[in-house]
C-alpha cells in the first residue's frame, strides 16, 4: 500500500472516531431547555397554582412560592419545576426544583424559597416552567412586591361583611387575598351615620347596626 494510501486510511479512521465523539457528547450533553411559550405543550396546564405567602415583602425578606403541579394523564410523570426571576424583562435569578414524581391523577404542591436583592420598592415578575424529558408541559406566572411601606404601592381590597369569623377562616381570607397581591384594607361601609360613625357611644358601642347603605 502507498504512504498515500496509508494516509487517506488514518485520516478515514480520525474522522470516524470524531463523528462518534461528538455523537456521545450529543446525547450527553445536558442541552438547556429555550423557555418560551410558544414551546409549551399540553396548552400549560400541568401547573394549576402558582402563588406567594405574602402580599408585600421587606427588602431581603426570604420568599416561599408555592407552585401546584396536577397530573391528570394515566401515567406518572417525573420533571422538574424551574424559576425564572425578572426585573424589568431582565432575568435576575433561576430556581432549579429536584426532579418530582407526579403520579396520574395527582395533584402536588412543591415549594422553594428566594431572597431577593435588598432593595427597596422593587417588584419581580416570577415565571414557573414544568419540565419533563426536555419539554415544557406547564408554565404559569406571578409577581412579587418588595416595599417597606405598603403605601408606596397600594392595592387595595375591601370588606363589606363585619361578622365575627374563626381563626380558620380569617387565615383562609387572607391567604386568598395574598393571590391577588392586596396589601391594604378598607371596611366599606361600616359606618352608622355620617355624623356619627359609631353607633352607641365610645364607653358603650352597640353590638351591631345597620350600616350606611341601609
Amino acid at each position: 500500500m502507498s504512504l498515500f494510501g496509508e494516509k487517506k486510511y488514518r485520516l478515514y479512521g480520525l474522522m470516524v472516531i470524531l463523528v462518534l465523539v461528538l455523537i456521545t457528547m450529543y446525547f450527553s450533553w445536558d442541552k438547556e431547555v429555550v423557555l418560551l411559550q410558544s414551546n409549551v405543550m399540553d396548552g400549560g396546564e400541568w401547573i394549576s397554582d402558582l402563588y406567594v405567602d405574602q402580599a408585600r415583602y421587606s427588602p431581603g425578606e426570604i420568599v416561599t412560592l408555592h407552585t401546584v403541579v396536577s397530573n391528570e394523564t394515566e401515567d406518572n410523570i417525573k420533571g422538574e419545576l424551574i424559576f425564572v426571576i425578572k426585573h424589568l424583562g431582565k432575568e435576575i435569578d433561576r430556581i432549579e426544583s429536584e426532579k418530582k414524581e407526579i403520579k396520574k391523577g395527582e395533584q402536588q404542591r412543591i415549594s422553594v424559597q428566594w431572597v431577593a436583592p435588598k432593595e427597596d420598592y422593587k417588584g419581580y415578575l416570577v415565571e414557573a416552567w414544568f419540565v419533563v424529558n426536555d419539554q415544557i408541559r406547564g408554565h404559569l406566572n406571578t409577581a412579587i412586591d418588595f416595599s417597606s411601606d405598603w403605601a408606596k404601592f397600594p392595592r387595595y381590597g375591601y370588606i363589606t361583611n363585619f361578622g365575627e369569623l374563626s381563626t380558620a377562616e380569617i387565615l383562609e381570607n387572607i391567604e386568598e387575598l395574598n393571590r391577588y397581591h392586596i396589601n391594604g384594607l378598607q371596611f366599606y361601609d361600616w359606618q352608622y351615620k355620617h355624623h356619627q360613625p359609631l353607633a352607641g357611644t365610645i364607653e358603650n358601642p352597640a353590638e351591631k347596626w345597620k350600616d350606611i347603605a341601609n
